[in-house]
């Protein structure tokens, strides 16, 4: 997944853990850079880890950052490879649905890159929070939102 980001943005700092127990790669997080656009992303990874819950409480922390920055949020996911087979526990639900509770009532805008591969539930989700964004769109839709400033 961090291939994936790195050839979408020209400048990506992953930012790591929840700050209260773990990391969990199940969502990457981090800040990003395309032309001279900047964003707060998710990414959704699609592999099986460890502690997901934690990896939603980073997710939660990345939208106040995103505030405090007054940057956009891109949610990333359609990522290649392998999903969890059967549906997420219900535990896993609540986390990714706190999530969703702060993509809906973020104060900065919210968009969803999708890299083409097959969706899970959560991240169908998460695109309910977003407003869909091409590739080829992407720095001019983070601009417009921010006036052409860079944030």
């Amino acid at each position: 997944m961090l291939e994936e980001l790195s050839s979408i943005f020209d400048w990506f700092r992953e930012l790591c853990g929840d700050r209260i127990q773990w990391e969990d790669k199940k969502l990457i997080t981090g800040l990003a850079r395309v032309g001279r656009a900047r964003a707060v992303v998710i990414a959704f990874n699609p592999e099986q880890t460890p502690h997901p819950e934690a990896a939603f409480r980073k997710g939660i922390r990345m939208v106040k950052l995103a505030e405090k920055l007054g940057c956009p949020v891109l949610i990333v996911v359609g990522a290649k490879g392998e999903r969890s087979p059967g549906k997420p526990s219900h535990d896993l639900i609540h986390f990714a649905e706190e999530l969703f509770k702060s993509l809906l009532s973020a104060e900065v805008p919210v968009y969803s890159l999708s890299l083409g591969g097959k969706l899970g539930e959560i991240e169908r989700l998460m695109l309910k929070a977003a407003r869909p964004v091409e590739l080829k769109e992407l720095e001019k839709a983070l601009l417009l939102e921010r006036g052409e400033r860079i944030c």
